[in-house]
């Protein structure tokens, strides 16, 4: 099944998670598999971010498309850059804030455990 950017539907999602500005985020209307709970692109544009937030009997996963993000990864600050990807598992916890000047776009990924 093939789903053109142009299908995705877009909103934007006011302080995410807890975290400051907004989130716009993309997802496309399709039935996911059971294991599946999230297939998604969010862009954070300057000052915005996704509040501290742990996983429970989840991993997901953050590829970042375009520009620069930087993470709480469970306690540890790191910066994401295009082509990076953060893996964040079952009781570990994440946050994503954008300090740059540009949007930065992430592909995210939720898979059950």
């Amino acid at each position: 099944m093939l789903k053109r950017r142009e299908e995705m539907e877009r909103v934007e999602r006011p302080n995410f998670k807890g975290g400051a500005g907004a989130v716009l985020s993309g997802s496309w209307p399709v039935e996911l598999p059971a294991h599946v709970k999230l297939v998604n692109v969010n862009t954070l544009n300057p000052g915005d971010e996704i509040g501290y937030h742990v996983h429970q009997n989840e991993t997901e996963i953050y590829y970042v498309l375009e520009g620069e993000l930087e993470f709480n990864d469970n306690g540890q600050e790191k910066t994401a850059k295009k082509g990076d990807i953060l893996f964040t598992g079952h009781n570990t916890g994440h946050s994503a804030v954008n300090k740059s000047d540009k949007p930065a776009t992430i592909f995210a990924i939720i898979i059950m455990e």
